[in-house]
């Protein structure tokens, strides 16, 4: 979800304090000492952090003939509205926005959710009122990526 610099950055700063970051595996066991891949890879651990991605609940896809993406998430228009039902809005990590012309969707991240609740509280009221909804606009206020006090210890 972050721009491939900044991951690239976290990636590097993550290395230089001692942290294995391995991408592209599939994970198959996690046991107390040690995490196991497909590929017959096995890293020692006291802790596992794993990060996987977004899939909305398996329910979305059977739901009442909606359209969904490969991760479960419901499609919508800008206006929030799933593409086969006006009546069903979706937001946050159960739906799929494509951003404007800028390629992938609006992340599934809390500020994200958080600037389609709102709104879509304005875009129920403008719906009430007979009035026209609205196209949703993603704006992007940056990321926190927080790794600690990683200055060396005085001895």
């Amino acid at each position: 979800m972050l721009p491939e610099r900044i991951a690239a950055a976290v990636t590097s700063a993550l290395r230089d304090i001692g942290v294995t970051v391995v991408c592209s595996e599939q994970v198959v066991e996690v046991t107390p000492s040690e995490v196991k891949t497909r590929s017959g890879h096995a890293f020692p651990a006291d802790l596992a952090v794993w990060a996987a991605g977004i899939k909305g609940a398996e329910m979305l896809k059977n739901l009442d003939g909606l359209e969904t993406n490969r991760l479960n998430q419901l499609l919508v228009l800008p206006t929030l509205q799933t593409t086969r039902d006006p009546d069903v809005f979706a937001l946050g990590d159960c739906s799929s926005l494509p951003r404007e012309g800028k390629g992938p969707a609006v992340p599934p991240a809390a500020q994200a959710a958080h600037q389609q609740a709102s709104h879509l509280l304005g875009s129920l009221q403008r719906r009430l009122d007979g009035r026209p909804l609205a196209p949703f606009r993603y704006r992007d206020f940056g990321s926190l990526v927080s790794l600690a006090n990683t200055a060396p210890s005085a001895r």
